[in-house]
């Protein structure tokens, strides 16, 4: 192996079996050659046997010739010798006679030692070969030996050697190893002998043939390796690899072959290739944006057809860009991306046409042709971040709805306290005023206190409403009508800077409302109005129209619907509303003005009342922009009412009053209140003994009036157990706050009248009459 894969080869000596002689082996010397790239040797040799005969032949000649020689040698110098023993022998008889005689003899011997000089030099030349050729002969003899075992290890290796190998001359194949017909599925002798190409698949033969061609032909361009399917014995697939060269072999041109299974690594591959088509059409059929992006560079190497759809751009044009050129955000930097997985909630990008949209990215690290790159899913979000902008605004607006909720709640608590105190004070107030004269000092102190105690009243009564918990007493009006005499009023309460422009577009819409609150809501909202602007100066814009909503536009009111609105819109053009506040101008108590210039109620008030009508409030402002409110009203169908005028008279009476309340304070100032108006009254401040009372002697009152909230029985169950004693009898029910009972539920259980808290004499006065009136023109059984 090492001679053969010397730079020019070299000669080998093992023993063969000649075709002459084909039962024994004989010594064999033959030079010989290495084929690198198919580890085969290629050699040509003499056997030593054949050398030693024709060696033999030619010293047998040689000795013969150099015993002619020799014996010519010798009869040459017996006659030189012999001459000058005659010389001696003759001198005298004739010297002259014999010396040329000599002279003579001795020029044909010297003409002898000539040719026997050649003969000498051709027997030392014979015997030199002689020479070589015996130490030819041993070295051939060692050649002998050495090609005997480099042909056994020829023969091991290719006998267990894990590719096949072959030998097919004239298309037939005259030699194959056991793994050549393993892979194939014959025995070495059904293969022998039979045509090489019919092992090939059919779609192959004609370029097996074309490459064999060219390999006989010596053609340089023909491929150093081949692959080919090849068909089993048993009509399985064989993938293989073949490495072939021309070769000589008994005088002819030959193919010699080595080939390789490659069925597994053209599964693989067909499976690799199968699984690429699967993740191109995947690739291309996925919705997001995909991209393959460089890791060093950024430039990006591929992208899907919906990446084109997204960004507008063309795929050339994606592919001559680098991923930060999609970028809208002034800090490209962060774009790269370093992890093995990284998810990006939310980047901005800009499309082809300069659309700026929002972006979630999930990218990983990835190989793409031998280099590092990442693979980048980039989805539109912004359908999301839409309805996550939606679903903040009304997270926001549940919220600010539940805590106005909570707000009303405690408003509503303070104000059931706030009631049984002013009505204390009220109460007390007019009959001391009844009791002292004009003239006296003491008559315009206690009409101070009783006026001041009205608008504590008014007060409480914004609380209640702020808190949905009034008596609400909706009617149809003419919005139009009571927006105008609004403003007439505001005209004289409004700095001159100030300038009132109206735009009511509407003047026969109709809406249910109480035109008090209507026109608190315009007082409140146009007076916050000009305090914005009272430094400065500005324009006070009030607009009133039709607006109807669709479905889509009633999205924005949570609390409205689809339909038909009047519209009342106050702007101004102060300093606007802060950002950071906006969202709290609602809340009770919350205000940015100076002690002494609000206390924070008026917006909550007008809220409130906004949202007792059914209607919605919104507010748009701008830093120095100023802000506008609008309000919307549900329109009516219904016609306005015409107001009658009442009586401001106080009626009395004498009939018998059982009155309960839980405030002792509170039933001695009404005891003395209806008493002063004639009426004989028993009053209680526990409910329990009040029932017990009435239980013993039923037809003794006229009449029951009964606070609602009192501890161990509320006013609704004892005006129940009341009705169950005796039907007939009419039962008042006065409260400053209740969740459990408003007055249209309690007309439906039979309360014969629902009076909110605190209530003056002359209110009193006029409800107590009324119910008896009523109870005495009811049919009797």
């Amino acid at each position: 192996y090492q001679a053969a894969f010397k730079p020019e080869g070299d000669y080998i000596y093992y023993s063969h079996i000649k075709l002459t002689t084909p039962d024994k082996e004989s010594p064999k010397v033959s030079y010989i050659y290495g084929i690198l790239d198919l580890q085969w040797i290629v050699g040509a040799g003499v056997y030593l046997d054949d050398v030693e005969t024709d060696i033999s032949q030619m010293r047998a000649k040689l000795t013969d010739q150099i015993q002619e020689r020799l014996l010519y040698y010798i009869l040459t110098v017996i006659g030189i010798v012999a001459l000058f023993f005659l010389f001696f022998n003759r001198l005298n008889r004739g010297l002259r006679n014999d010396f040329n005689l000599f002279v003579s003899f001795f020029n044909r011997a010297a003409h002898s030692d000539k040719e026997i000089d050649r003969d000498a030099i051709k027997f030392i030349e014979l015997d030199q070969m002689a020479e070589y050729a015996n130490k030819m002969l041993t070295e051939r003899r060692q050649a002998e030996e050495a090609l005997r075992k480099s042909e056994e290890k020829y023969k091991l290796i290719t006998e267990t050697s894990q590719t096949g190998i072959y030998i097919h001359q004239d298309d037939i194949i005259i030699y194959a190893n056991d793994r050549f017909a393993e892979l194939h599925g014959y025995t070495v002798s059904e293969l022998i002998g039979t045509i090489y190409f019919e092992l090939f698949h059919s779609d192959g033969k004609e370029r097996g043939r074309e490459i064999k061609s060219k390999r006989l032909r010596g053609d340089a361009d023909t491929p150093q390796y081949h692959e080919a399917r090849h068909i089993k014995k048993d009509g399985g697939i064989l993938w293989c690899q073949t490495v072939a060269v021309r070769i000589e072999y008994q005088g002819k041109p030959a193919i010699l072959g080595n080939l390789v299974d490659i069925t597994e690594r053209k599964r693989a591959e067909e499976s690799q290739r199968e699984n690429e088509e699967k993740y191109r059409r995947l690739f291309e059929l996925e919705s997001d944006a995909i991209f393959l992006i460089d890791k060093d560079s950024g430039k990006i190497l591929e992208v899907n057809a919906s990446a084109a759809d997204l960004y507008g751009f063309s795929r050339e044009e994606l592919l001559q860009m680098r991923n930060v050129d999609l970028s809208a955000e002034a800090d490209k930097t962060k774009q790269a991306t370093q992890n093995q997985h990284t998810r990006i909630p939310m980047r901005y990008h800009r499309k082809k046409d300069g659309t700026v949209f929002p972006v979630e990215i999930t990218a990983s690290h990835f190989y793409w042709k031998g280099r590092e790159a990442h693979i980048a899913a980039i989805r539109d979000i912004t359908l999301r971040v839409e309805a996550e902008s939606a679903r903040s605004e009304l997270e926001k607006e549940l919220y600010h709805a539940r805590k106005m909720e909570s707000i009303g709640t405690l408003t509503g608590g303070i104000a059931h306290d706030f009631n049984n105190i002013l009505g204390i004070i009220v109460g007390n107030t007019e009959l001391a005023l009844m009791d002292v004269p004009n003239w006296v000092p003491a008559h315009a102190n206690l009409q101070a206190i009783k006026t001041a105690s009205l608008r504590a009243t008014k007060i409480v009564k914004q609380l209640l409403s702020f808190s949905r918990k009034t008596d609400q007493k909706l009617q149809p009006i003419e919005i139009a009508l009571v927006i105008k005499d609004a403003l007439k009023f505001l005209r004289s309460m409004i700095p001159s800077t100030i300038e009132i422009q109206q735009h009511i577009q509407t003047t026969d819409e109709t809406i249910l409302a109480d035109p008090t609150q209507v026109n608190q809501i315009m007082m409140n909202l146009c007076i916050n109005a000009s305090q914005a602007m009272e430094q400065t100066g500005g324009v006070l814009s009030i607009r009133v129209e039709n607006i109807i909503l669709d479905e889509d536009s009633a999205k924005s009111y949570p609390d409205l619907g689809p339909g038909k609105y009047v519209g009342v819109s106050i702007s101004d053009t102060g300093p606007g509303i802060a950002p950071e506040i906006i969202d709290r101008i609602f809340e009770p108590y919350f205000t940015t003005k100076e002690i002494g210039k609000g206390s924070g109620m008026g917006l909550a008030v007008v809220h409130g009342i906004v949202k007792n009508h059914n209607g919605a409030i919104s507010v748009d402002s701008r830093i120095g922009k100023g802000a506008s409110f609008t309000v919307l009203f549900p329109t009516a169908a219904e016609k306005p009412l015409t107001e009658i005028n009442t009586s401001e008279e106080i009626p009395h009476g004498n009939e018998s009053i059982l009155f309960i309340d839980d405030e002792e304070s509170v039933v001695n100032m009404t005891r003395r209140m209806l008493e002063r108006l004639g009426y004989m009254v028993e009053a209680r401040i526990n409910p329990v003994e009040a029932l017990a009372q009435f239980h013993a002697n039923p037809d003794r009152f006229d009449l029951v009036i009964t606070d609602m909230t009192m501890p161990k029985m509320t006013g609704l169950t004892l005006s129940e157990k009341i009705m169950e004693i005796r039907p007939d009898m009419p039962v008042i029910i006065c409260t400053g706050h209740s969740a459990l009972v408003d007055e249209e539920k309690a007309k439906g259980l039979g309360i014969a009248a629902y009076v909110m808290k605190p209530v003056n004499m002359t209110e009193m006065a006029k409800t107590i009459r009324r119910v008896l009136d009523e109870a005495k023109i009811q049919p009797t059984d």
